[in-house]
């Protein structure tokens, strides 16, 4: 476990379970839903989705003309890449901020490596993931997977707030998964990927919000009745399938991607 203190923050990083951040404490109230033996290891902490994020259909798909598997985990489906669950090295870092890596192994035939940033401040956290592809091109999808409690120890249940006024919402099939159409967003509760989607503002009424902002091009929001989770994606579940051009990476290219939360403290009084 590798921890890291900014004045009244604490993050805890799970270098064995997937690179995770495992605990988020600010001002000692912890942010995370934490580990069980039932939720382990999709349903904790906040996890790095590499080389695809969500459901890949069937575990397979075509790219230049050649047919690829990679083992299901979820269902039928292979979900959320090779990497959240695998060991992470810690290459280097201080008491703020650290730099951890690893390859992509042999489940990940395309080779490639991937490393990500996180630095933690008082007020904020900002975590950089970046893809470098192997020698020949490959498709990539990345992103962020955290759970979010409802309840923290203090303050009211976790309310969301996004802008979808410029969204739209990927319509997906019975096996959650996007089937290339898309509308206007529907009615909560949500799981599903819009793009459009840029932030969204998470708030304990009497305890703290966060402001999450990102530069990814898609944003699944799934919100279970115990957790939120805000999950920006530089591609849509199951891409490699549905537009395999548009999560092209060429080799020894670099895809990189930043999301930003930034937090306040809710008055005593409030």
């Amino acid at each position: 476990m590798l921890d890291l203190h900014a004045g009244p923050s604490t993050l805890s990083i799970d270098l064995a379970a997937g690179g995770r951040l495992a605990s988020l404490r600010i001002h000692e109230l912890e942010l995370f839903e934490q580990r069980t033996l039932k939720n382990h290891p999709f349903g904790w902490g906040s996890y790095p989705m590499v080389p695809w994020a969500g459901r890949l259909r069937g575990g397979s798909f075509t790219f230049d003309g050649i047919s690829y598997n990679v083992p299901a985990n979820m269902d039928a489906h292979a979900i959320h890449g090779t990497c959240f669950d695998a060991p992470w090295e810690h290459l280097s870092g201080s008491d703020d901020w650290a730099m951890i890596g690893r390859r992509l192994d042999s489940v990940w035939p395309f080779g490639g490596s991937v490393t990500q940033l996180i630095h933690l401040g008082p007020d904020s956290l900002t975590q950089t993931m970046t893809l470098v592809a192997g020698d020949r091109d490959m498709p990539a999808v990345i992103g962020w997977h955290p759970w979010f409690r409802r309840r923290l120890a203090r303050g009211s249940a976790l309310e969301l707030v996004v802008d979808m006024k410029h969204a739209r919402q990927w319509l997906r099939d019975d096996d959650y998964i996007p089937s290339g159409k898309s509308a206007a967003p529907g009615p909560r509760p949500w799981d599903d990927c819009f793009d459009g989607v840029s932030g969204a503002r998470l708030q304990w009424p009497g305890a703290l919000r966060i402001d999450m902002v990102h530069d990814c091009e898609n944003t699944v929001i799934f919100d279970p009745p115990h957790a939120i989770c805000v999950e920006p994606q530089s591609g849509r579940p199951d891409e490699f399938n549905l537009d395999p051009d548009a999560c092209r990476l060429a080799a020894g290219d670099v895809l990189e991607r930043t999301v930003t939360w930034r937090w306040t403290m809710a008055s005593r009084n409030s």
